[in-house]
Protein backbone atom coordinates (compact mmCIF):
# COMPACT_ATOMS: atom_id res chain seq x y z
CA UNK A 1 0.00 0.00 0.00
CA UNK A 2 1.31 3.43 -0.93
CA UNK A 3 0.73 6.31 1.46
CA UNK A 4 0.62 9.79 0.03
CA UNK A 5 -0.52 13.28 0.95
CA UNK A 6 -1.08 14.67 -2.50
CA UNK A 7 -1.97 12.91 -5.71
CA UNK A 8 -0.56 14.89 -8.60
CA UNK A 9 -1.30 12.62 -11.54
CA UNK A 10 -3.39 9.54 -12.13
CA UNK A 11 -4.15 7.33 -15.09
CA UNK A 12 -7.61 6.94 -16.55
CA UNK A 13 -9.02 3.92 -18.36
CA UNK A 14 -12.08 4.60 -20.49
CA UNK A 15 -13.78 2.22 -22.97
CA UNK A 16 -13.89 3.69 -26.45
CA UNK A 17 -17.64 3.09 -26.57
CA UNK A 18 -18.07 5.59 -23.72
CA UNK A 19 -15.93 8.21 -25.44
CA UNK A 20 -17.96 7.52 -28.58
CA UNK A 21 -21.25 8.39 -26.87
CA UNK A 22 -19.76 11.38 -25.06
CA UNK A 23 -18.05 12.64 -28.23
CA UNK A 24 -14.73 12.68 -26.44
CA UNK A 25 -13.63 15.00 -23.64
CA UNK A 26 -15.34 18.35 -23.09
CA UNK A 27 -12.50 20.69 -22.16
CA UNK A 28 -14.59 23.86 -22.10
CA UNK A 29 -13.88 24.29 -18.39
CA UNK A 30 -10.39 22.81 -18.35
CA UNK A 31 -8.09 25.45 -16.89
CA UNK A 32 -5.62 23.01 -15.38
CA UNK A 33 -7.82 22.08 -12.41
CA UNK A 34 -8.72 18.53 -13.45
CA UNK A 35 -12.24 19.63 -14.43
CA UNK A 36 -12.22 17.66 -17.67
CA UNK A 37 -11.41 14.44 -15.79
CA UNK A 38 -14.38 14.99 -13.49
CA UNK A 39 -16.45 16.00 -16.49
CA UNK A 40 -15.67 12.75 -18.28
CA UNK A 41 -16.36 10.58 -15.24
CA UNK A 42 -19.65 12.20 -14.28
CA UNK A 43 -20.99 12.37 -17.83
CA UNK A 44 -20.25 8.64 -18.12
CA UNK A 45 -22.27 8.20 -14.92
CA UNK A 46 -25.18 10.04 -16.54
CA UNK A 47 -25.10 7.38 -19.25
CA UNK A 48 -25.54 4.70 -16.59
CA UNK A 49 -21.93 3.51 -16.45
CA UNK A 50 -20.39 2.56 -13.12
CA UNK A 51 -17.23 4.54 -12.44
CA UNK A 52 -14.69 4.42 -9.67
CA UNK A 53 -11.34 5.83 -8.58
CA UNK A 54 -8.49 3.37 -8.25
CA UNK A 55 -6.03 4.85 -5.79
CA UNK A 56 -3.60 1.94 -6.03
CA UNK A 57 -2.23 2.88 -9.44
CA UNK A 58 -0.36 6.19 -8.99
CA UNK A 59 1.59 7.57 -11.88
CA UNK A 60 3.37 10.40 -10.10
CA UNK A 61 3.16 11.57 -6.49
CA UNK A 62 4.22 15.04 -5.48
CA UNK A 63 3.67 16.52 -2.04
CA UNK A 64 3.37 20.18 -2.94
CA UNK A 65 2.90 21.38 0.60
CA UNK A 66 6.28 20.15 1.81
CA UNK A 67 7.95 22.49 -0.62
CA UNK A 68 6.33 25.74 0.38
CA UNK A 69 2.92 27.09 1.28
CA UNK A 70 2.26 29.74 -1.28
CA UNK A 71 -0.13 30.63 -4.07
CA UNK A 72 2.20 28.80 -6.42
CA UNK A 73 1.68 25.36 -4.90
CA UNK A 74 -1.59 25.71 -3.00
CA UNK A 75 -4.87 25.18 -4.79
CA UNK A 76 -7.78 27.42 -3.89
CA UNK A 77 -11.42 27.12 -4.84
CA UNK A 78 -11.05 30.30 -6.84
CA UNK A 79 -8.63 28.47 -9.14
CA UNK A 80 -11.16 25.78 -10.04
CA UNK A 81 -14.44 25.43 -11.91
CA UNK A 82 -16.22 23.47 -9.17
CA UNK A 83 -19.35 25.60 -9.11
CA UNK A 84 -19.37 26.28 -12.83
CA UNK A 85 -19.30 22.51 -13.49
CA UNK A 86 -22.30 22.01 -11.19
CA UNK A 87 -24.20 24.55 -13.26
CA UNK A 88 -23.08 22.93 -16.52
CA UNK A 89 -24.37 19.53 -15.35
CA UNK A 90 -27.73 21.10 -14.58
CA UNK A 91 -27.82 22.64 -18.04
CA UNK A 92 -27.10 19.23 -19.57
CA UNK A 93 -29.99 17.66 -17.69
CA UNK A 94 -32.36 20.25 -19.17
CA UNK A 95 -30.94 20.04 -22.68
CA UNK A 96 -29.55 23.58 -22.58
CA UNK A 97 -25.92 22.55 -22.81
CA UNK A 98 -24.89 19.70 -25.14
CA UNK A 99 -24.42 16.41 -23.30
CA UNK A 100 -22.12 15.25 -26.08
CA UNK A 101 -18.96 17.35 -26.00
CA UNK A 102 -19.27 20.34 -28.39
CA UNK A 103 -16.01 19.54 -30.15
CA UNK A 104 -15.15 20.38 -33.75
CA UNK A 105 -15.61 16.71 -34.66
CA UNK A 106 -18.32 14.08 -34.24
CA UNK A 107 -17.20 10.60 -33.25
CA UNK A 108 -20.52 9.21 -34.47
CA UNK A 109 -19.36 9.96 -38.00
CA UNK A 110 -15.97 8.33 -37.60
CA UNK A 111 -15.03 4.65 -37.93
CA UNK A 112 -15.31 2.66 -34.72
CA UNK A 113 -12.15 0.68 -33.82
CA UNK A 114 -13.50 -2.79 -33.12
CA UNK A 115 -10.24 -4.77 -33.49
CA UNK A 116 -7.01 -4.25 -31.55
CA UNK A 117 -4.16 -3.34 -33.88
CA UNK A 118 -1.83 -5.85 -32.23
CA UNK A 119 -4.30 -8.70 -32.69
CA UNK A 120 -3.70 -10.87 -35.73
CA UNK A 121 -7.01 -11.57 -37.44
CA UNK A 122 -7.39 -13.87 -40.40
CA UNK A 123 -9.71 -11.66 -42.40
CA UNK A 124 -10.07 -14.25 -45.11
CA UNK A 125 -11.85 -16.76 -42.87
CA UNK A 126 -13.46 -14.49 -40.26
CA UNK A 127 -17.21 -13.75 -40.49
CA UNK A 128 -17.80 -10.29 -41.88
CA UNK A 129 -20.78 -8.00 -42.20
CA UNK A 130 -21.15 -4.87 -44.29
CA UNK A 131 -23.92 -2.26 -44.01
CA UNK A 132 -25.09 -1.07 -47.43
CA UNK A 133 -27.83 1.31 -46.29
CA UNK A 134 -27.88 3.82 -44.74
CA UNK A 135 -24.54 5.15 -45.91
CA UNK A 136 -22.07 6.57 -43.40
CA UNK A 137 -23.03 10.18 -42.64
CA UNK A 138 -26.24 10.00 -44.72
CA UNK A 139 -28.91 12.57 -43.86
CA UNK A 140 -32.35 10.93 -43.66
CA UNK A 141 -35.56 12.87 -44.12
CA UNK A 142 -38.01 10.03 -43.58
CA UNK A 143 -39.06 8.62 -40.18
CA UNK A 144 -38.31 5.02 -41.17
CA UNK A 145 -34.72 3.92 -41.68
CA UNK A 146 -34.27 1.24 -44.34
CA UNK A 147 -31.35 -1.00 -43.37
CA UNK A 148 -29.64 -3.26 -45.92
CA UNK A 149 -26.61 -5.42 -45.11
CA UNK A 150 -24.65 -8.36 -46.44
CA UNK A 151 -22.52 -11.00 -44.71
CA UNK A 152 -19.64 -13.31 -45.60
CA UNK A 153 -18.38 -16.41 -43.82
CA UNK A 154 -21.55 -16.78 -41.76
CA UNK A 155 -23.63 -19.93 -41.31
CA UNK A 156 -27.02 -18.52 -42.30
CA UNK A 157 -28.90 -21.56 -40.97
CA UNK A 158 -28.07 -20.86 -37.31
CA UNK A 159 -27.18 -17.16 -37.15
CA UNK A 160 -29.16 -14.22 -35.79
CA UNK A 161 -28.79 -10.66 -37.05
CA UNK A 162 -29.58 -7.91 -34.54
CA UNK A 163 -30.00 -4.25 -35.46
CA UNK A 164 -29.87 -1.51 -32.86
CA UNK A 165 -29.74 2.27 -32.69
CA UNK A 166 -27.79 3.24 -29.58
CA UNK A 167 -27.28 -0.32 -28.30
CA UNK A 168 -30.30 -0.12 -26.02
CA UNK A 169 -32.61 -2.62 -27.68
CA UNK A 170 -32.35 -4.64 -30.87
CA UNK A 171 -34.53 -5.90 -33.68
CA UNK A 172 -33.41 -9.44 -34.50
CA UNK A 173 -34.01 -11.35 -37.74
CA UNK A 174 -32.82 -14.82 -38.74
CA UNK A 175 -31.99 -14.09 -42.36
CA UNK A 176 -30.33 -11.40 -44.46
CA UNK A 177 -33.15 -9.10 -45.48
CA UNK A 178 -34.16 -5.44 -45.60
CA UNK A 179 -35.25 -4.16 -42.19
CA UNK A 180 -37.20 -0.98 -41.47
CA UNK A 181 -36.58 0.78 -38.17
CA UNK A 182 -38.24 3.86 -36.69
CA UNK A 183 -36.02 6.50 -35.07
CA UNK A 184 -37.82 8.78 -32.63
CA UNK A 185 -35.31 11.58 -32.05
CA UNK A 186 -33.57 13.94 -34.43
CA UNK A 187 -29.79 14.21 -34.61
CA UNK A 188 -26.81 11.91 -35.10
CA UNK A 189 -27.37 8.21 -34.47
CA UNK A 190 -25.19 5.15 -34.68
CA UNK A 191 -26.66 2.01 -36.23
CA UNK A 192 -25.17 -1.25 -34.93
CA UNK A 193 -25.63 -4.52 -36.83
CA UNK A 194 -24.46 -7.55 -34.85
CA UNK A 195 -24.18 -11.18 -35.93
CA UNK A 196 -24.58 -14.01 -33.39
CA UNK A 197 -24.03 -17.71 -33.86
CA UNK A 198 -26.33 -20.49 -32.64
CA UNK A 199 -25.04 -20.07 -29.05
CA UNK A 200 -25.62 -16.32 -29.30
CA UNK A 201 -21.94 -15.54 -29.26
CA UNK A 202 -21.04 -12.33 -31.06
CA UNK A 203 -19.05 -13.23 -34.18
CA UNK A 204 -19.19 -10.03 -36.26
CA UNK A 205 -20.39 -6.46 -36.01
CA UNK A 206 -20.53 -3.28 -38.02
CA UNK A 207 -21.75 0.22 -37.32
CA UNK A 208 -22.65 3.23 -39.38
CA UNK A 209 -23.51 6.75 -38.28
CA UNK A 210 -26.35 8.67 -39.91
CA UNK A 211 -28.26 11.89 -39.30
CA UNK A 212 -32.02 11.77 -38.76
CA UNK A 213 -33.82 15.02 -39.59
CA UNK A 214 -37.41 13.72 -39.59
CA UNK A 215 -37.93 11.39 -36.61
CA UNK A 216 -41.06 9.34 -36.03
CA UNK A 217 -43.06 11.49 -33.57
CA UNK A 218 -44.20 10.09 -30.24
CA UNK A 219 -46.56 11.09 -27.45
CA UNK A 220 -48.87 14.04 -27.88
CA UNK A 221 -46.89 15.34 -30.83
CA UNK A 222 -47.41 12.04 -32.63
CA UNK A 223 -51.15 12.37 -32.14
CA UNK A 224 -51.25 15.94 -33.39
CA UNK A 225 -49.09 15.82 -36.49
CA UNK A 226 -47.37 13.60 -38.98
CA UNK A 227 -43.62 13.20 -39.08
CA UNK A 228 -42.94 15.83 -41.73
CA UNK A 229 -45.16 18.45 -40.10
CA UNK A 230 -43.81 17.73 -36.64
CA UNK A 231 -40.22 18.08 -37.85
CA UNK A 232 -40.94 21.57 -39.22
CA UNK A 233 -41.95 22.82 -35.78
CA UNK A 234 -45.58 23.60 -36.63
CA UNK A 235 -46.74 21.50 -33.69
CA UNK A 236 -43.71 21.93 -31.47
CA UNK A 237 -45.76 23.40 -28.62
CA UNK A 238 -46.63 19.83 -27.69
CA UNK A 239 -43.36 18.24 -28.79
CA UNK A 240 -41.44 15.98 -26.46
CA UNK A 241 -38.18 17.31 -27.89
CA UNK A 242 -38.94 21.02 -27.43
CA UNK A 243 -36.16 22.67 -25.50
CA UNK A 244 -36.24 25.81 -23.43
CA UNK A 245 -34.84 28.19 -26.01
CA UNK A 246 -31.92 28.94 -23.68
CA UNK A 247 -29.52 26.49 -25.29
CA UNK A 248 -28.48 28.79 -28.11
CA UNK A 249 -26.04 30.70 -25.88
CA UNK A 250 -25.15 27.63 -23.79
CA UNK A 251 -21.39 28.08 -23.67
CA UNK A 252 -21.62 31.83 -23.09
CA UNK A 253 -24.11 31.22 -20.28
CA UNK A 254 -21.77 28.78 -18.52
CA UNK A 255 -19.11 31.47 -18.32
CA UNK A 256 -21.29 34.12 -16.71
CA UNK A 257 -19.66 35.48 -13.57
CA UNK A 258 -22.38 34.34 -11.15
CA UNK A 259 -21.75 30.66 -11.97
CA UNK A 260 -18.25 30.85 -10.50
CA UNK A 261 -19.47 30.83 -6.89
CA UNK A 262 -21.74 28.63 -4.79
CA UNK A 263 -25.45 29.23 -5.20
CA UNK A 264 -28.10 29.39 -2.52
CA UNK A 265 -30.65 26.58 -2.65
CA UNK A 266 -34.40 26.73 -3.14
CA UNK A 267 -37.05 24.01 -3.06
CA UNK A 268 -39.66 23.84 -5.82
CA UNK A 269 -42.72 21.78 -4.85
CA UNK A 270 -45.19 20.83 -7.57
CA UNK A 271 -47.72 18.17 -8.53
CA UNK A 272 -47.48 16.97 -12.10
CA UNK A 273 -47.88 13.59 -13.77
CA UNK A 274 -44.31 12.46 -14.59
CA UNK A 275 -45.53 11.35 -18.02
CA UNK A 276 -45.98 15.05 -18.88
CA UNK A 277 -42.45 16.16 -17.99
CA UNK A 278 -41.24 16.06 -21.59
CA UNK A 279 -43.95 18.43 -22.83
CA UNK A 280 -43.82 20.88 -19.92
CA UNK A 281 -42.53 24.05 -21.56
CA UNK A 282 -44.85 26.84 -20.36
CA UNK A 283 -43.96 30.21 -18.88
CA UNK A 284 -43.52 28.79 -15.38
CA UNK A 285 -41.10 26.18 -16.67
CA UNK A 286 -39.06 28.83 -18.49
CA UNK A 287 -39.07 31.03 -15.37
CA UNK A 288 -37.65 28.16 -13.32
CA UNK A 289 -34.87 27.72 -15.84
CA UNK A 290 -34.00 31.40 -15.44
CA UNK A 291 -34.17 31.13 -11.63
CA UNK A 292 -31.77 28.18 -11.90
CA UNK A 293 -29.11 30.58 -13.15
CA UNK A 294 -28.97 32.11 -9.68
CA UNK A 295 -30.23 29.33 -7.37
CA UNK A 296 -29.60 25.64 -7.02
CA UNK A 297 -33.12 24.20 -7.37
CA UNK A 298 -34.23 20.99 -5.70
CA UNK A 299 -37.42 19.64 -7.30
CA UNK A 300 -40.04 17.77 -5.25
CA UNK A 301 -43.04 16.27 -7.05
CA UNK A 302 -45.89 15.47 -4.66
CA UNK A 303 -48.26 14.21 -7.34
CA UNK A 304 -48.76 10.96 -5.40
CA UNK A 305 -50.51 12.75 -2.51
CA UNK A 306 -54.28 12.11 -2.43
CA UNK A 307 -55.62 15.12 -0.56
CA UNK A 308 -59.02 13.48 0.13
CA UNK A 309 -57.25 10.85 2.26
CA UNK A 310 -55.55 13.54 4.40
CA UNK A 311 -52.27 11.57 4.61
CA UNK A 312 -49.71 12.31 7.29
CA UNK A 313 -46.73 14.20 5.89
CA UNK A 314 -43.38 13.24 7.38
CA UNK A 315 -40.98 15.62 5.69
CA UNK A 316 -38.85 17.64 8.04
CA UNK A 317 -36.64 20.33 6.52
CA UNK A 318 -33.76 21.55 8.64
CA UNK A 319 -34.02 25.31 9.24
CA UNK A 320 -31.92 27.30 6.80
CA UNK A 321 -31.67 24.51 4.23
CA UNK A 322 -33.30 26.63 1.54
CA UNK A 323 -33.39 30.34 0.84
CA UNK A 324 -37.10 29.91 0.14
CA UNK A 325 -39.70 27.33 -0.94
CA UNK A 326 -41.71 27.88 -4.11
CA UNK A 327 -44.83 25.86 -4.80
CA UNK A 328 -46.97 25.45 -7.90
CA UNK A 329 -50.56 24.29 -7.67
CA UNK A 330 -54.09 25.37 -6.85
CA UNK A 331 -55.45 25.89 -3.35
CA UNK A 332 -56.48 22.44 -2.19
CA UNK A 333 -53.96 20.75 -4.49
CA UNK A 334 -51.33 18.21 -3.33
CA UNK A 335 -48.76 21.02 -3.40
CA UNK A 336 -50.86 23.28 -1.20
CA UNK A 337 -51.63 20.41 1.18
CA UNK A 338 -47.95 19.48 1.49
CA UNK A 339 -46.79 23.03 2.22
CA UNK A 340 -49.52 23.60 4.79
CA UNK A 341 -48.70 20.34 6.54
CA UNK A 342 -44.97 20.99 6.93
CA UNK A 343 -45.76 24.51 8.09
CA UNK A 344 -48.14 23.33 10.81
CA UNK A 345 -46.56 20.01 11.83
CA UNK A 346 -42.93 21.12 11.92
CA UNK A 347 -43.44 24.87 12.35
CA UNK A 348 -41.40 25.28 9.17
CA UNK A 349 -40.16 28.85 8.91
CA UNK A 350 -38.76 28.85 5.40
CA UNK A 351 -40.27 31.71 3.37
CA UNK A 352 -42.92 30.22 1.09
CA UNK A 353 -44.50 31.40 -2.14
CA UNK A 354 -47.23 29.76 -4.21
CA UNK A 355 -47.76 30.01 -7.95
CA UNK A 356 -51.51 29.57 -8.07
CA UNK A 357 -52.40 27.05 -10.79
CA UNK A 358 -56.18 26.65 -10.95
CA UNK A 359 -59.12 28.29 -9.23
CA UNK A 360 -61.54 25.48 -8.34
CA UNK A 361 -60.98 25.95 -4.57
CA UNK A 362 -61.08 29.49 -3.12
CA UNK A 363 -58.37 30.57 -0.64
CA UNK A 364 -59.03 30.55 3.11
CA UNK A 365 -57.62 32.57 5.99
CA UNK A 366 -54.80 30.06 6.60
CA UNK A 367 -53.19 31.29 3.39
CA UNK A 368 -52.00 34.40 5.26
CA UNK A 369 -50.16 32.26 7.78
CA UNK A 370 -48.56 29.78 5.39
CA UNK A 371 -47.55 31.88 2.37
CA UNK A 372 -45.36 34.97 2.34
CA UNK A 373 -46.03 35.62 -1.35
CA UNK A 374 -48.71 34.62 -3.87
CA UNK A 375 -48.28 34.64 -7.66
CA UNK A 376 -51.33 34.84 -9.89
CA UNK A 377 -51.47 34.49 -13.67
CA UNK A 378 -54.47 36.44 -14.99
CA UNK A 379 -55.60 39.88 -13.88
CA UNK A 380 -59.20 38.84 -13.19
CA UNK A 381 -58.02 36.55 -10.35
CA UNK A 382 -56.28 39.40 -8.51
CA UNK A 383 -59.36 40.39 -6.48
CA UNK A 384 -59.72 36.82 -5.18
CA UNK A 385 -56.41 37.07 -3.30
CA UNK A 386 -56.33 40.83 -2.72
CA UNK A 387 -56.60 40.22 1.05
CA UNK A 388 -52.97 39.03 1.03
CA UNK A 389 -50.38 41.80 1.55
CA UNK A 390 -47.89 40.38 -0.97
CA UNK A 391 -49.22 39.35 -4.40
CA UNK A 392 -47.54 39.54 -7.80
CA UNK A 393 -48.59 38.72 -11.34
CA UNK A 394 -46.36 36.11 -12.99
CA UNK A 395 -46.47 33.10 -15.31
CA UNK A 396 -47.12 34.16 -18.91
CA UNK A 397 -45.63 32.26 -21.83
CA UNK A 398 -42.20 30.95 -22.67
CA UNK A 399 -41.25 33.50 -25.31
CA UNK A 400 -38.04 31.63 -26.11
CA UNK A 401 -40.06 29.09 -28.07
CA UNK A 402 -43.58 30.58 -28.32
CA UNK A 403 -43.32 33.75 -30.34
CA UNK A 404 -44.77 35.37 -33.42
CA UNK A 405 -43.74 33.83 -36.72
CA UNK A 406 -43.89 35.41 -40.19
CA UNK A 407 -47.43 35.09 -41.57
CA UNK A 408 -48.27 32.28 -43.97
CA UNK A 409 -49.63 33.60 -47.27
CA UNK A 410 -51.84 32.19 -50.00
CA UNK A 411 -50.57 32.26 -53.61
CA UNK A 412 -52.50 35.52 -54.13
CA UNK A 413 -50.72 37.16 -51.21
CA UNK A 414 -53.65 37.06 -48.76
CA UNK A 415 -53.16 35.79 -45.20
CA UNK A 416 -53.59 32.05 -44.77
CA UNK A 417 -55.32 30.84 -41.62
CA UNK A 418 -55.09 27.16 -40.83
CA UNK A 419 -57.77 27.28 -38.11
CA UNK A 420 -61.01 29.26 -37.89
CA UNK A 421 -60.97 29.20 -34.08
CA UNK A 422 -58.02 28.57 -31.79
CA UNK A 423 -58.54 27.72 -28.11
CA UNK A 424 -55.50 27.12 -25.94
CA UNK A 425 -55.96 24.79 -22.96
CA UNK A 426 -57.74 21.61 -21.96
CA UNK A 427 -61.10 20.63 -23.42
CA UNK A 428 -63.15 20.90 -20.23
CA UNK A 429 -66.94 21.36 -19.94
CA UNK A 430 -66.91 24.71 -18.15
CA UNK A 431 -64.93 26.30 -20.99
CA UNK A 432 -68.05 26.02 -23.21
CA UNK A 433 -66.31 25.51 -26.51
CA UNK A 434 -69.66 25.10 -28.22
CA UNK A 435 -70.28 28.86 -27.84
CA UNK A 436 -67.18 29.82 -29.84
Amino acid sequence: RIEFDWLECACCSVPYSVLHHLNGVDETLDTGDDCHEVNLKQRAGMLGHRTWNDGTCPVQLIDHHRWERSDLWTRFTRNTNIFRWDFMKQQMEFGEYPFRAPNNFDLFLMPHPTVRTDHKLDVEDAPRIRVLRPRRGQVLREPLVLVEFEVEGVDLSSSSFCLSVGLRQSICVNRVEEVRMAVHTAGCHILHVLVYDGDFRLIAEEQVAFVQEVPAPVGQLGRLAGAQEAATGRAKGEASTVRSGLEFDAVQEVFREEHDRPKESMLFVFNKNPAHYDTWRDGLWAALRLIARNFSIQYLNVDDIVVAQQPEINYYIRPGTFKFILGWGAFGSPTDYFLRQIHKKYDDRHPKALCIGGNAVPPDEEVLEVYDLLFYETEWYRDTISFHPMIRQAFGINTNIYHELPPRLNPDGSRFYEYDVLMVGHFLPWKRHGLL
